[in-house]
Formats: structure tokens, C-alpha cells, sequence
């Protein structure tokens, strides 16, 4: 697992494995508390508009869709990289990545 000084760090790392020939797979942590948010969240402050704790936390945008999401010590980001067939939907992609994780456990 890489483990970055903050959230930024760690979505350059994601970035990385998104511009990799091929599936890729990665797992990090930022040591300093943040706020991830999708892209689409066009003001920043969107993602941190609730206590004064959450205003303090430094705002990341990312590339993918999604929430808001904490990030920080204790919290893991598991990023698959890979292309999904065109005909795909969400389903479909969450099916084969707990395939992938259970498969990865092994036998229960």
C-alpha cells in the first residue's frame, strides 16, 4: 500500500494508474485528513459547507464520479484502472469488482 503525505498525492497516483497500458490496480492512504469530491462539484466549498472541523480539512476535486469522501489515517482507496465494455452499467462493473475481491480472499 502507498501511503501520501495528503489526498492530492494519492489521486497523482491514481491518475498514474489510469494513464498505464493495461488493467492496473493500486492501494493508498494520505496521512493528513482532507475532503475528496467528484469534479462535477463545480464550487469546492460545496463539499465542506457542514461543521467548522470539515471547513478546516484542505478540498480535493477528483476525476471520478461519486460523493464527497473523508480521507485521511485509517482510510484505504482501493482503485481498480481498467476499461469497461461500453455496454456496461454500474451494476455490472460493482458485480465484476466483488468478483475480483472474492475471488482475491479465497476460499470462506
Amino acid at each position: 500500500m502507498e501511503c501520501f503525505a495528503d489526498a492530492g498525492m494519492g489521486m497523482a497516483f491514481e491518475q498514474s494508474l489510469f494513464d498505464a497500458e493495461g488493467p492496473q490496480v493500486g492501494l493508498w492512504t494520505s496521512t493528513l485528513p482532507s475532503l475528496m469530491c467528484p469534479k462535477a462539484y463545480a464550487a469546492p466549498r460545496v463539499c465542506a459547507c457542514g461543521s467548522t472541523l470539515l471547513r478546516a480539512w484542505p478540498v480535493h476535486l477528483c476525476l471520478t464520479g461519486g460523493g464527497t469522501v473523508p480521507q485521511g489515517p485509517g482510510i484505504d482507496n482501493l482503485v481498480p484502472a481498467f476499461d469497461a465494455p461500453k455496454a456496461a452499467v454500474i451494476e455490472d462493473v460493482y458485480r465484476l469488482l466483488a468478483s475480483i475481491i472474492a475471488n482475491g480472499l479465497g476460499p470462506q
